[in-house]
């Protein structure tokens, strides 16, 4: 299976949710991490907002993904685009733990002993602001804190996966620890992007360097009065 790999890029979260839907919207099966300038707070599709649970001073987005919310400041966000049924498994939790275990080798291979933890569903989940406050399914931990939050959306028999690995937390994440922190020691971004990319090559999927088509443009500009609200 062929992967198209698009190139990082930083935008503010009204372009990069935008710039997700637009391309779960095309269904052409596509990896791409990002960043978030200036940092801005996604929230979950279904979850509630409070104002006075997030900083005032951040843009508010609300993702296609379900789950809780995160910061995105000094974070490593990633999607990924696939139909149900392909090399990364066969149904959405199968997908979840297929990227978690990639995440795991590619950090694995920057000597950051990452660990792909089988979790409990916490019953108060839906009750939590942050994504990293709760775990579910497979999670990605390092010395025992949870280092990668991710929601999947699937539809039409494909699958849109969004999840943000913590790289540097700043202490303004809910007070989450990045993998900096639980190091003691700092990581570049680039290297981590290289590495992740490298175990999805590794494990036989044909990463293909790409670009947005004229279409996807053309939606994310359609789809972006859409993200600047919260509803």
């Amino acid at each position: 299976m062929r992967i198209r790999f698009l190139p990082t890029s930083p935008n503010n979260g009204f372009y990069n949710m935008a710039m997700d839907e637009a391309l779960f919207v095309s269904g052409l099966p596509t990896l791409r991490f990002y960043t978030f300038v200036p940092p801005a707070v996604t929230i979950g599709r279904f979850q509630k907002f409070n104002p006075s649970e997030f900083p005032q001073n951040m843009d508010i987005v609300r993702r296609l993904t379900g789950g809780r919310a995160i910061i995105h400041k000094g974070d490593l966000t990633y999607s990924v685009v696939v139909p149900l049924d392909s090399v990364l498994g066969k149904t959405a939790p199968e997908v979840y733990k297929k990227i978690g275990e990639m995440f795991q080798v590619g950090l694995n291979m920057l000597n950051i002993p990452a660990e792909l933890v089988k979790s409990k569903l916490n019953p108060d989940y839906v009750n939590k602001v942050s994504c990293f406050s709760a775990s579910a399914r497979y999670e990605l931990q390092l010395e025992g804190k949870k280092i990668l939050g991710s929601a999947q959306k699937v539809e039409n028999e494909k699958i849109l996966q969004q999840g943000s690995l913590f790289v540097d937390s700043e202490n303004e994440n809910f007070n989450q620890l990045g993998v900096e922190q639980i190091m003691g020691k700092e990581f570049e971004i680039e290297k981590i992007v290289f590495a992740v990319r490298e175990a999805f090559v590794k494990s036989g999927i044909n990463i293909i360097a790409g670009e947005l088509t004229d279409k996807e443009k053309e939606l994310i500009d359609n789809l972006l009065p859409k993200y600047h609200t919260l509803e």
